[in-house]
């Protein structure tokens, strides 16, 4: 910290300098004073240094003169001061142009300057300044540790620093997700849900800033506004981000408050990330102890059960949340990329259910969420369809893969709910069979497809499918037919003859044609009532052992 150019300008024993060079560059920061009277080894010089010289020996060596300001200008001072009269009558032109062209302000000493009072005198200042910034910064701390120690929140540390900079300020998690704001409308698209995840898909394509705050100018980047992104560091770790909307640099007072607020809403996070561990240890193991039914009486059951919040007046069920298609996934990422994938998922899932009000418990199983939720008993499973739906796109829109999520039925009894995590776990087996990915399937609906969940192998199965379907599915492959297809649709238009043809776009002797080759090649009948069952049940069975 320091204190600008232009600000030591205006200090008594500085108002008889000349600025000749870098006039739109005097709101550069002088950090310290450094004196050389020979200008052949700068190698000492540091950032931010003013630079006072009498320049002796500059005149009479034209590489030095040609050099000495690229190499200045390098080093990163932030100014550079000549005096006059002795070494030097006027300062060269060649210097001057220089400074210019590098934005490297030029003063101007008269002869009658005194290098001492000048040094002691910015120094004094520079150095009072970083007594009031240090007083600031405790100030600041001591006032967002209140925040924290009475346990506040992140609301709060977002009002105390909008209030503290008079700016809108917004805290995220790492994936974005907004946690606080202050300063800013409700109904504003900064703090919507669809206008903030607009703003992660854009910066992650201009890459997030790292472990260092970033500046984004306003329309640099679409969907992005103009602010200020501190990230929330622990190591390497980036924990969030708090986002101060500005349309320009912030002072070095605020970046302050900015810095001392970065650091306290990391602890408030890493506070919070402990609380939440330890409660979902709690509600794992009474996930696995109900799962496993593993409980001494249905009084100790609801006793936990209240104790994690549920209200035991209302429906539970469970949702299976499968990742589609894992094996291939996992052979194009990396362990730590997986990894990573699983953590976004999960706490996408737990946004979705916190945004609805959903209470719920969550517990990954390999590449699996397994979710027991809490659902009105009036819904009909409409609440366990919302919320699996939002899961479903909410994945889709955020993570390079699609899910496909089993719902068990509903129950009233806790103790019921192994059957429903069995119903939610069949239902999603079979939904991949049928459709294989990226669908939402309720066991309810999945009709006389139930029937076949009960059976641990595939023996009979693929008795009953050789002995019905089989011969059907062979001769298309062979011959490139679409009997099946047709089988198919003559069963969906309950057997009519007219509505089938006009759904296949084919004349009525076609079809009927169609389905003498069937009776030909199955040995069933599909205008038969016996055996138009025994097909549709081999179909069942096709679609099972995915042959359909």
């Amino acid at each position: 910290m320091g204190i600008s150019v232009r600000e030591a300008l205006s200090l008594e024993l500085m108002r008889q300098a000349r600025v000749v060079a870098g006039k739109h560059d005097l709101d550069r920061v002088i950090k310290w004073v450094n004196i050389l009277e020979v200008l052949d080894d700068l190698s000492l010089l540091q950032e931010g240094e003013l630079l006072i010289t009498t320049a002796f020996g500059l005149a009479d060596d034209p590489r030095l003169l040609a050099e000495v300001v690229p190499r200045l200008a390098e080093r990163g001072l932030a100014a550079l001061a000549i005096q006059t009269g002795y070494y030097l009558e006027t300062i060269p032109t060649q210097l001057i142009r220089q400074c210019d062209q590098y934005g490297l302000p030029l003063l101007e000493l008269p002869k009658s300057a005194a290098f001492a009072d000048i040094t002691k005198a910015i120094l004094k200042r520079v150095i009072n300044r970083q007594m009031e910034m240090l007083e600031y910064t405790q100030r600041i701390h001591l006032q967002l540790t209140q925040v924290v120690l009475q346990n506040e929140g992140f609301p709060r540390i977002a009002q105390v620093l909008s209030e503290l900079l008079d700016a809108p300020v917004r805290i995220f998690d790492r994936y974005f997700n907004l946690l606080a704001y202050f300063g800013l409308a409700e109904g504003s698209c900064l703090v919507s849900s669809q206008g903030t995840d607009l703003e992660y898909q854009a910066l992650k394509k201009n890459r997030l800033p790292g472990i260092s705050p970033r500046l984004i100018p306003p329309d640099r980047i679409p969907h992005v506004p103009g602010q200020v992104l501190q990230p929330l560091v622990t190591g390497n770790d980036v924990h969030g981000f708090i986002s101060v909307v500005t349309h320009g640099p912030l002072k070095d007072l605020d970046m302050i408050a900015v810095s001392v607020a970065a650091t306290i809403s990391t602890l408030e996070m890493l506070k919070e990330k402990a609380v939440w561990e330890a409660e979902e240890r709690v509600k794992g193991d009474f996930l696995d102890d109900l799962m496993e039914e593993n409980f001494s009486s249905q009084e100790s059951l609801r006793r936990r059960a209240n104790y994690l919040g549920y209200d035991l007046t209302k429906h539970f069920t469970v949702l299976w949340v499968d990742i589609d298609n894992f094996t291939q996934l996992s052979s194009r990422k990396d362990e730590a990329e997986l990894q990573e994938i699983k953590r976004r998922l999960l706490s996408l899932v737990r946004l979705c259910l916190q945004s609805h009000n959903r209470q719920a418990l969550i517990k990954y199983k390999s590449d699996n969420i397994i979710i027991l939720l809490q659902v009105d008993p009036g819904s009909g499973g409409g609440d366990a369809r919302s919320t699996a739906e939002l899961i479903r796109q909410t994945a889709k829109g955020d993570l390079p893969l699609t899910v496909s999520v089993g719902i068990g039925r509903c129950y009233a009894d806790l103790a019921q709910l192994p059957q429903s995590l069995r119903e939610a776990e069949q239902a999603l087996s079979i939904g991949k069979r049928l459709w294989k990915k990226d669908r939402t399937v309720f066991y309810d609906d999945l009709g006389v497809y139930r029937l076949f969940t009960g059976t641990g192998s595939h023996g009979e199965l693929e008795s009953y499918y050789h002995s019905t379907i089989h011969p059907l599915v062979a001769y298309d492959r062979e011959h490139n037919s679409k009997l099946l297809m047709t089988l198919e649709a003559f069963f969906d238009n309950n057997a009519e003859i007219k509505e089938t043809a006009e759904r296949l776009f084919v004349h009525r002797h076609t079809l009927k044609y169609r389905l003498n080759r069937i009776r030909e090649i199955t040995g069933l009948d599909p205008e038969n009532c016996q055996d138009r069952f025994r097909l549709q049940l081999g179909i069942v069975a096709a679609h099972l052992l995915s042959e359909a």
